[in-house]
Order: C-alpha cells, then structure tokens, then sequence
C-alpha cells in the first residue's frame, strides 16, 4: 500500500505545483437573480430551512450563505433544492473550497458518487489541505469499493487535523469504525514504525455518513 506523504513533504509538493492566485481566490461575481422557491412549501415552513432562505434572502450577494441553505436542504433529502443552492453559491464564489466540500456531501448523501468525486477533487485542487474534503473523498471512495484510496484520504485527513474524529467537531467523522486503525497508521507511520496491522481490510467496515462545514 502507499505510503503517505509527511505534511512536509505535501507543503513542497503544493509549492511546486502553485497555489490559486489571490486574485481569482478572492472573486466574487454578480448575485443570481431570480426568486429562489423550493419545490415543497411543506419544507420551507421547517425552522432550519426558514431560517437558512431567510439568510439568503438578507445576503443575497453571500455564497456562504446559499452554501448553508444548501447543506440544510440536502439533511432534508432535499437533493435537487440542494444542488440550486449549492449553484448558487458556486456562482457568486467558485474558487471557495468549502462550497464544493459540502457540495461534495451532499452527492454522497444522495448517492452521486462520481459527482461527489469530481466536487470533492475540485475542492482539493483549490485548497490541498482542506481535511474535511480528505475525509469526505474517502468515504465517497470507499462507497466505490476504492478502499486504498478511501484509507489513503482518510490518513491525509487525520494528518492534516488530528482532532477529526471529535464528536463535538464532526459527529459524522466519530461513527466511522475505520478511524481508528487510520489512526493508529498515521502514529506508526509518524514515529517511524511499520504498520503492519493496518490494511485497506479495515475500510470495507463501513460506508460513513459524510463531514459537513457549518455552512454560515
């Protein structure tokens, strides 16, 4: 199996390959016009999704706000809301990693993997060391049976922010059997020791529901 890069050894490598441009990071584009309505007017009378429109409809001009709606929308099972909204905000801010993260779990929530893939990938290539896209990539790939490169991301994950699997920070990461044994592979690994405990096994164990930013 291979091995991981240190964090290091992940620094240079996004050095050599260049970072986004503060510039383009940076742009924001014009609001969407357009009234936003949902398909159900059942579920816009739900407290978290009023709340979530109201938010949009204060910032219309706010990309975190429409990713919020977005992250609410697809917890409903709201995919097709969700994907307008996660448009939206992609449209007032597509070089923002977190849109695209969420936008990522809300494919794995609806079983579009390879949507949640290529979201999750584009998220990665604007923030390399985002871990909570790490992590979601990793579930969506061990959804695909790819189990070296699900168990792969889940190590960059925990070795980008170690504290993942902390209930109070990502409830979603703590229910995941697998995050143990990765973490014992980034100890080992990180000390110097060969973990030969560990293999790709451990990442059949489960299919995990995905992280989520706050999306506010």
């Amino acid at each position: 199996m291979r091995r991981l890069a240190t964090v290091p050894l992940m620094i240079a490598l996004a050095l050599a390959l260049g970072w986004p441009a503060e510039g383009r990071s940076k742009r924001r584009e014009a609001a969407p016009t357009g009234t936003f309505q949902l398909e159900s007017k059942l579920l816009a009378r739900m407290p978290d999704v009023a709340e979530a429109l109201e938010q949009t409809r204060a910032r219309p001009s706010d990309a975190h706000a429409w990713r919020h709606l977005g992250t609410v929308l697809s917890r409903r099972g709201a995919h097709d809301d969700a994907l307008r909204a996660f448009d939206r905000a992609i449209r007032l801010d597509r070089r923002n990693a977190d849109v695209w993260t969420d936008l990522g779990a809300a494919h794995i929530r609806a079983g579009s993997l390879r949507d949640a893939i290529e979201a999750l990938e584009t998220a990665l290539e604007i923030e390399p060391f985002h871990a909570l896209a790490h992590y979601n990539l990793g579930l969506a790939y061990q959804a695909r049976k790819r189990y070296d490169d699900a168990l792969e991301e889940f190590k960059a994950a925990l070795l980008l922010e170690p504290d993942l699997g902390d209930p109070q920070k990502n409830p979603a990461a703590a229910i995941n059997p697998a995050l143990p044994y990765v973490r014992l592979a980034v100890y080992l690994e990180t000390t110097g020791a060969t973990p030969s405990l560990f293999s790709s096994d451990v990442a059949e164990q489960t299919e995990g529901e995905p992280g989520q930013g706050d999306g506010r």
